[in-house]
């Protein structure tokens, strides 16, 4: 494409030769007479490349976020069994973002090897109040708990629980920090209410079935592994006081009763001496 001067100067014979002159640069450059039509080929380039890059996010972003339960659920039952050591298993998980809690339901520990098929924990339902701003769990509660203890009195599933978890973490601690699991978890309260422990030990001829108070953990904080050390470990002791809570009672019933059936007897044979 050429650009005709003459309509931008009179044709007087002195313009003549500039305008000849301009004419004959141009067209030995054609690309510097095209260079707009170029720019706009190159932009319309970009924006295109631009428009792809955009769906592309954005189908990456949907895809997150709608499979953003499924991710989190495989997340728990694949760590929570690396950690642990036993199977975890996850019903269902349910994230609301905008409203920052998140529900797990039927969630199950596993035993460890050498005990029964029984969930050592299992939660029907766990929900958690996160603040989407600063990442700290404000507050995770569940209903009706139950926790399956069983073995000898020298070691029980727990005992194996706990050394897993502390192994995990151990190890955790020693890797570098782009494969190790050093994300900090906070975790302001946990609350348990309703909790029930099935207690299995050797000696015992049928399974006995205790009531918890409801189990508080405050200020918790750490990697999650760290984390799941605390909770077991405080689980644990709360557990330990409320078996040697009930033991107690039932060794208080076994002297009543005890004390009571031999009143009975000493009360007959005054009555038979009297008759």
């Amino acid at each position: 494409m050429t650009t005709d001067f003459r309509k931008f100067a009179p044709h007087t014979s002195k313009h003549r030769g500039i305008i000849q002159s301009l004419q004959t640069h141009l067209a030995g450059h054609p690309a510097k007479a095209d260079i707009t039509a170029g720019d706009n080929t190159v932009i319309r380039k970009l924006m295109i490349a631009t428009g792809v890059l955009i769906v592309i996010g954005l189908g990456v972003g949907f895809f997150l976020v709608s499979n953003l339960d499924k991710i989190i659920k495989d997340q728990i039952e694949t760590h929570g069994s690396q950690v642990s050591g036993v199977p975890v298993t996850v019903g269902k998980v349910s994230i609301s973002l905008l409203e920052g809690i998140a529900t797990i339901s039927q969630l199950r520990v596993g035993n460890p090897p050498g005990f029964s098929d029984r969930a050592a924990i299992s939660f029907n339902e766990v929900t958690a109040e996160i603040d989407i701003r600063t990442g700290i769990v404000k507050r995770v509660f569940s209903d009706a708990p139950a926790v399956s203890i069983e073995g000898s009195g020298k070691r029980t599933n727990f005992d194996v629980l706990s050394d897993n978890i502390t192994a995990a973490t151990g190890d955790s601690s020693d890797q570098d920090s782009n494969q190790g699991d050093d994300t900090e978890i906070t975790i302001d309260s946990i609350e348990l209410q309703n909790a029930s422990a099935t207690l299995d030990f050797e000696g015992f001829s049928e399974p006995v079935s205790i009531t918890l108070d409801t189990i508080e953990f405050k200020q918790l904080s750490g990697t999650g592994n760290e984390v799941s050390e605390q909770v077991l470990s405080q689980l644990t002791d709360k557990i330990k006081m409320a078996i040697e809570q009930r033991v107690s009672d039932l060794a208080k019933e076994a002297v009543k009763s005890e004390v009571e059936r031999q009143v009975g007897k000493l009360q007959n044979k005054l009555k038979s001496l009297l008759d």
